[in-house]
């Protein structure tokens, strides 16, 4: 196996104790891995946060896969798992790229690469970005003109342009859900079981003060048709034999 191709994804754990019911899956994370995939790459996926997994755990497993490149993915609530991991990896191999995407570093980008074991910032959508932004550090290229990017130069915080919204949801592929543990996810809601969630749409055209939607996905409300939701639909009850389906109109991360 080509490690220059291998990929770890990591979505941390939102705190040291339980604080809530929601065991919904990380559609994000899900989307990007499921991209990459399909680019080539050798993706593995940990949700340190369903597995309850501690540092020494999460750093095993990155370390099983033989992978230089680690992706976290974060939102406030659990920036400073995301920064604790970074630091542990950094420890294990100082030569590991640690990139972190989603709302807190979309929203503050400076204040996630104010700790220094980050690397890059990936800001809003992730798939287009990531897979450039991989390509370049492969062939060891420069990403200063990488939409969507924000990196150290010396002491100076980057932040590139952003990258415009994909159009059309439909070109995005339908998620690789088996490279998650579908039965550990749970929603306080679902009557049945298993149960999974179907991000239909992305962006929000309001401004609300709590939510970093608009700034992660943008204003403009983009979703799937529904002859896409339905082929998801179709695989998910056909396939992995999905009783309950829950359908989001916003990503969450």
């Amino acid at each position: 196996m080509n490690n220059s191709k291998n990929i770890v994804l990591i979505e941390p754990p939102t705190g040291e104790k339980k604080i809530t019911s929601f065991r919904y899956p990380p559609m994000g994370l899900l989307a990007l891995a499921t991209f990459l995939i399909k680019e080539g790459y050798n993706v593995s996926l940990i949700d340190a946060c369903i597995d309850n997994l501690s540092i020494e755990e999460i750093i095993k497993r990155v370390r099983a896969t033989n992978t230089r490149i680690v992706g976290i993915s974060s939102m406030s609530v659990n920036i400073i798992h995301a920064f604790r991991i970074a630091e542990a990896l950094k420890e294990n191999d100082q030569k590991i790229r640690v990139i972190t995407g989603g709302i807190h570093p979309t929203v503050m980008p400076q204040h996630t690469l104010s700790n220094k074991n980050i690397d890059i910032v990936v800001m809003g959508e992730g798939e287009i970005t990531t897979s450039v932004l991989l390509r370049a550090l492969q062939n060891n290229e420069d990403i200063s003109a990488i939409e969507g990017v924000a990196f150290r130069k010396g002491d100076e915080i980057v932040l590139n342009r952003r990258r415009p919204l994909i159009n059309g949801l439909d070109s995005l592929p339908i998620p690789i859900y088996p490279l998650l543990d579908i039965k550990k996810y749970k929603s306080p809601y679902a009557k049945k079981a298993p149960f999974v969630s179907i991000v239909r749409s992305r962006g929000c055209p309001f401004d609300c003060t709590f939510c970093g939607n608009p700034q992660m996905f943008g204003r403009t409300f983009r979703c799937q048709s529904p002859e896409r939701t339905i082929k998801e639909i179709d695989y998910l009850v056909k396939e992995l034999n999905i009783r309950e389906i829950v359908l989001y109109y916003s990503e969450r991360t």
